[in-house]
């Protein structure tokens, strides 16, 4: 028996490109332990699903995978590191205010 995927996306439009800039078109994708398991047709996606499986139907919409993720880095670390914004945009400021103040002796 194969496994069984996380999330099962069907019904899409998947546009990829891989390092040497082959694009690659499909209609479903499978999603296991976090990471790409298969990308391809209806039927190769349908073989992963079980009871617990999470399916999605993207209603004939365009995926792009790894473009929501790249855009989420910026936010995480907001959240993670955000205590130090406050103190990034002090030092910013007094950079920029001394950078505009006559130098001594002038």
């Amino acid at each position: 028996m194969k496994e069984t995927a996380d999330k099962v996306y069907r019904n899409a439009k998947v546009y990829s490109v891989a390092l040497d800039g082959t694009e690659t078109h499909a209609e479903a994708l499978v999603i296991k332990d976090g990471k790409f398991a298969y990308v391809g047709d209806e039927t190769g996606a349908t073989e992963w699903i079980g009871n617990t499986t999470e399916v999605i139907d993207c209603k004939g919409k365009s995926v792009i995978p790894g473009l929501g993720d790249a855009h989420l880095h910026h936010a995480q670390a907001v959240l993670k590191y955000g205590h130090l914004l406050h103190i990034i945009v002090v030092v910013i400021y007094l950079i920029i205010q001394l950078s505009q103040a006559p130098l001594a002796g002038s």
